[in-house]
């Protein structure tokens, strides 16, 4: 029994550390925020809408990117905008 509850415990310790080392779901594969933003001014987009548009219907790795939300996306353009203090 008290081995269960070790056992448990890790787990919930283990999903809970996976669900904050990845602040944005592009980290999974963008492992790091200055290749993320490298990526987004390459696509030359000015908006969340049109960062959204370009990596769900003209990227090249567009299949990868349909499993993403609008909203999601939009979270990141605009988090990583404020937090670079890039121009829009």
């Amino acid at each position: 029994m008290k081995r269960l509850v070790v056992k448990l415990m890790i787990g919930v310790f283990a999903l809970s550390v996976a669900g904050t080392v990845y602040a944005f779901p592009c980290m999974r594969c963008h492992k790091t925020e200055k290749d993320l933003k490298g990526k987004i001014s390459s696509t030359k987009a000015r908006s969340g809408d049109e960062l959204a548009d370009y990596l769900k219907n003209k990227s090249p790795k567009k299949g990868i990117h349909k499993n993403f939300t609008n909203e999601d996306i939009k979270k990141v353009y605009d988090a990583l905008f404020k937090k670079q203090g890039m121009k829009k």
